[in-house]
């Protein structure tokens, strides 16, 4: 964003990490949602008017929130995904307790560790200056915890809900709140879609989909519509697996982004040109 000139962005539509550490990916504990440097640099490359949606998770959003509040944005409101079928981010009570009595801890990797046994590596750490991560970490295999004693007196606790929602602020670079047209972007302030099911993630990709967070085209497309003047240019910060960049396309919007794991790229590429070819056939 920094060699980006000012004003040259009409909305920001992005999914940033949610720093709870998902899935022992170290892009989701760096901090980087909570960086005032990085969303000033957001309100920077926006136009005068020009909107933020940016996703967060149920207990870390007000964090990104106020980040993004003290970058010089005006909260203006939130939206909120809702869905059926949520992944548990929370601590598993009797996997933690024998993590703990096998390794002496129960953080993630302690819990990854008793699982994988002797398969087990530690994850890479994130060299950022070069963009790409380092190390190794093995798939689980869907392999499970043997439970020692004590463990299995706590099987099937936890220490958080379920989700079934993740909010998305508006924040807003001026008092004025572009509403866009058609009708149907009017109504409350949530939306309700299913999470995006196995065809359309692959959609373009040659291998499957590996991205762990990748977000419905139809609810992009809406955000897309949401706040963005008709062929204006969306930026997301973070593309991931590019769904931001699909739904720009399906919308005749221009669209920038940038992505830091180099392994998302041909999932990036594949979904890009996927759109496009979407719409070359209409």
């Amino acid at each position: 964003m920094r060699q980006m000139p000012d004003a040259c962005i009409d909305s920001i539509v992005t999914d940033p990490p949610y720093e709870l550490g998902f899935m022992g990916k170290s892009w989701d504990n760096a901090g980087i949602a909570y960086s005032v440097e990085m969303w000033t640099e957001a309100l920077r490359i926006l136009k005068p008017g020009g909107h933020l949606l940016a996703f967060g998770a149920t207990r870390t959003y007000h964090r990104m929130a106020c980040a993004i509040e003290d970058a010089g944005f005006e909260i203006r409101d939130s939206i909120h995904w809702v869905y059926g079928s949520g992944f548990p981010k929370s601590l598993n009570v009797g996997k933690a307790i024998t993590a703990h009595q096998i390794t002496g801890g129960s953080q993630p990797k302690n819990l990854r560790q008793v699982r994988q046994g002797d398969d087990y590596k530690p994850t890479g750490q994130v060299d950022y200056s070069k963009g790409r991560a380092f190390g190794s970490e093995i798939e689980d295999d869907n392999r499970k915890t043997e439970l020692t004693t004590d463990g299995q007196q706590w099987a099937g606790w936890g220490t958080a809900l379920k989700p079934a929602h993740e909010p998305i602020v508006v924040g807003g670079a001026s008092r004025y709140f572009y509403q866009a047209e058609p009708d149907d972007l009017d109504g409350p302030p949530f939306f309700y879609t299913a999470k995006a099911n196995k065809k359309e993630r692959n959609s373009g990709v040659e291998d499957a989909n590996k991205h762990p967070t990748v977000k419905p085209v139809a609810l992009m497309r809406y955000l897309v519509r949401l706040v963005t003047p008709p062929g204006g240019r969306v930026f997301d910060p973070f593309l991931g697996s590019g769904t931001t960049a699909v739904a720009a396309i399906l919308e005749g919007m221009e669209w920038f982004g940038t992505e830091m794991t180099e392994e998302y790229y041909p999932i990036i590429e594949g979904r890009i040109a996927w759109a496009e070819e979407q719409m070359s056939s209409k």
